[in-house]
């Protein structure tokens, strides 16, 4: 048996963070440039070294390359110095030119000067982001915008994330201004039609080559069946945190593996291009859907992908999973050894698991291909994608809990006789959810955790029924009884051990679902949302039955948010076209759910199926 405490002291903190200050010299390692080849070349040498087999597995990608930027105030010429936003389409060579116009979410009026003639557009960096992403939607079609600035929320640094490329690619030059300049540009444009200037370069180039390092080590008694330990190597300034310290764990975990006999095999993978897009302009992830494509036919051996983000500096004590339900026990049970590990104990770290996975990282597309799947991550960090994530902010401390939890996390998948994997776990998290983390993250982070069939049946709903689904998770879960039964048997383990990843993998393809930039439809976890909107139409249809003639009251009108604008007036309100479409709506979100409810039962009788032939 492998001694676990041994192995975990193979781990140094402080050796890797040495790594991450070593990378994080190669700055600007935009995908598909020579800097990001060059650290990717670094990686392969690394792992060359643990003698392990290395790959650089290329693909294709669009570069982007830029130079300085500023905005010139007309007039006085005072000049600010800005940062171009990633994959910002080019600056024209006289600059971009209009007048400053200052734009909050939910103010829609404020949208009017866009109607006026050429704007700058000047928007805050809203913390949970999702309105920097409605309001690019509401003007993506680049309507007399001559450029786009957003204000950090850091005061002395800039902060850049790929918006240019949100929904689509807009067609206006897109920077960030530091918080502090936003204050005096907002101070000097006060009370006045200020006009400005923007200058800069931006170019996007087509034909570039991106690559993911992959290093092997094969198992000796299941070989066929693999799992992947990742992270990624491209980032924006020095990237320290994000996300070399996730290299540096996936090369600790690596180094104190190399000479160890595992059952399955181990993939270590460092992936280029997760931060940026390729072409049909994803957003982000690419290096990882790229490693899916090129081994689609023998993704069915994969038995867990464990991937790590931000692994050296947080604001947080806790340290946190995201993963598929199948693997909600392997690490529950891993929190319970490693928080014993003297680096907890004397740091004071804690440990939480949410459900589902986190749908921004690159564990995502293989999740949502079945595959088992965690994100390993300490949480929020000020520095995030700004000039200020350096080595600098690097913790040894919090590397070495990282990697010794990164390395538990594989060594229990990778040599336990029976794959850490529980239908039975994954049938009781669709009955009463799961919410672990509920109070460790802040609301703008996480605003619901995966909920349960007995809290969904909580919600006064009419038409929507869950005993089919029910049902077919009672009839899983005897099977799966039995599966754990035939286990518990080990002569049975190596023939049985494929049988429960393959229903796994059923029910992570048709339950670990998500929203977001990928048009994804998040149904199950989603669930929640929907009926709680299902209940507000309820509770709005009956209201206006009651008011129909009269005025409507204040607090019906707040009830109806968003279905009408907040400068509508109470007396343009017609009471009976409100009742029909809300009636309407509710009634295709009712079906909607009804036929959602259905495709989940036939995942689950699937995965059923699959089990009952299995054993016979």
């Amino acid at each position: 048996m492998t001694d676990e405490p041994e192995l975990l002291s193979r781990i140094s903190g402080d050796r890797a963070k040495s790594f991450v200050e070593e990378l994080s010299k190669i700055e600007m390692r935009v995908a598909g440039s020579e800097r990001e080849r060059s650290t990717a070349d670094r990686i392969a040498e690394e792992f060359r070294k643990l003698g392990l087999d290395v790959a650089l597995e290329e693909f294709p990608a669009i570069l982007w390359e830029h130079g300085p930027s500023k905005l010139v105030m007309e007039g006085s010429g005072r000049e600010f110095e800005t940062q171009l936003m990633p994959y910002s389409p080019p600056v024209p060579e006289d600059g971009a030119k209009g007048k400053l116009g200052f734009l909050r979410f939910g103010y829609p009026k404020e949208l009017s000067q866009l109607a006026e003639g050429p704007v700058i557009a000047i928007i805050d960096w809203n913390e949970d982001f999702g309105s920097i992403a409605q309001m690019l939607s509401a003007f993506v079609s680049g309507k007399n915008i001559a450029a786009l600035g957003i204000i950090s929320h850091l005061k002395e640094a800039f902060r850049v994330d790929c918006v240019p490329l949100l929904k689509k690619p807009v067609s206006f030059p897109v920077f960030s201004l530091t918080g502090n300049d936003g204050d005096k540009i907002k101070e000097f444009a006060l009370g006045e039609k200020a006009t400005a200037r923007f200058e800069g370069r931006s170019e996007i180039i087509r034909g570039a080559v991106s690559a993911n390092v992959v290093a092997r080590k094969r198992g000796v008694s299941e070989p066929d069946t693999r799992i992947l330990v990742t992270g990624h190597h491209d980032g924006w300034f020095s990237g320290a945190n994000d996300n070399l310290s996730a290299v540096a764990s996936v090369m600790e975990v690596a180094r104190a593996l190399a000479d160890i006999e595992t059952r399955r095999s181990i993939e270590f993978i460092s992936f280029g291009c997760e931060e940026s897009g390729a072409e049909g302009y994803y957003f982000y992830l690419h290096g990882s859907r790229q490693y899916m494509e090129r081994h689609r036919d023998n993704s069915g051996k994969i038995g867990a992908m464990l991937n790590a983000e931000l692994a050296g500096a947080s604001n947080s004590e806790f340290l946190l999973v995201d993963c598929t339900p199948d693997l909600l026990p392997h690490f529950q049970s891993a929190f319970e050894t490693i928080g014993k590990r003297p680096i907890f104990e004397s740091k004071g770290y804690r440990l939480g698991v949410a459900i589902p996975p986190n749908t921004q990282a690159d564990q995502i597309a293989f999740t949502w291909n079945g595959i088992p799947g965690g994100l390993i991550y300490w949480s929020w960090y000020d520095q995030y994608h700004s000039d200020l994530d350096t080595a600098d902010i690097i913790e040894s401390d919090r590397m070495q809990a990282f990697a010794e939890l990164h390395l538990l996390s594989c060594l229990r998948m990778a040599d336990a006789p029976v794959l850490p994997l529980s239908i039975t776990g994954y049938s009781r998290v669709l009955r009463v959810g799961h919410s672990d983390v509920t109070t460790y993250l802040s609301s703008d982070m996480r605003k619901a955790t995966m909920p349960g069939i007995n809290q969904l049946r909580g919600i006064r709903c009419e038409d929507v029924d869950f005993d089919i689904l029910e049902a077919a998770m009672d009839s899983l879960s005897k099977s799966a009884g039995r599966l754990e039964k035939v286990l518990s048997d080990s002569s049975e383990v190596e023939r049985y051990n494929p049988l429960l990843l393959t229903a796994c993998q059923i029910l992570n393809r048709g339950l670990c679902r998500g929203g977001g930039i990928f048009g994804e439809d998040p149904m199950f976890p989603g669930y929640l949302l929907y009926l709680e909107e299902l209940r507000k139409m309820e509770k709005a249809i009956e209201s206006l039955v009651q008011v129909q003639g009269a005025d409507l009251p204040r607090e019906l009108k707040a009830l109806l948010h968003p279905l009408f604008q907040p400068e509508v007036a109470t007396k343009d309100f017609d009471v009976s076209d409100a009742l029909n479409r809300l009636t309407e709506t509710r009634d295709r979100l009712r079906e909607k759910m009804t036929m959602e409810i259905r495709r989940l039962a036939a995942c689950v009788g699937e995965a059923d199926e699959t089990l009952r032939n299995g054993m016979r």
